[in-house]
């Protein structure tokens, strides 16, 4: 069987920011990645993953994050762009393998 790549998004409520969950998807089969995490005692926490695994065992792992009250969001695109923290100064532009990202400077 073939192995699939995406990124998810969970967003776990304050009651489960202590619990070992994202470690339990390796009993699912899948490798995982963890690309950005905001994680706090008390609070809700994000954490974004890029994860690996056969589609059956995907889809177990994705039941069980939901099982535990876990909102999960999958992200079809490759690139993610944090709005609220961009400061509009270029620099994705000069590393855009593709020349895909442009600055326009007039806006």
């Amino acid at each position: 069987m073939e192995n699939k790549r995406m990124k998810i998004g969970l967003t776990y409520p304050s009651e489960k920011t202590d619990k070992p969950i994202v470690t339990n998807l390796v009993k699912f089969g899948l490798t995982f990645n963890i690309l950005r995490a905001y994680i706090s005692p008390g609070k809700t926490g994000t954490i974004i993953l890029e994860i690996s695994g056969t589609d059956k065992n995907i889809k177990q792992s994705l039941d069980y994050l939901e099982s535990e009250s876990i909102e999960v969001k999958i992200y079809s695109d490759s690139v993610i762009r944090y709005e609220e923290k961009c400061m509009h100064c270029g620099a994705c532009t000069s590393v855009c393998p593709s020349g895909a990202l442009v600055m326009n400077r007039m806006t």
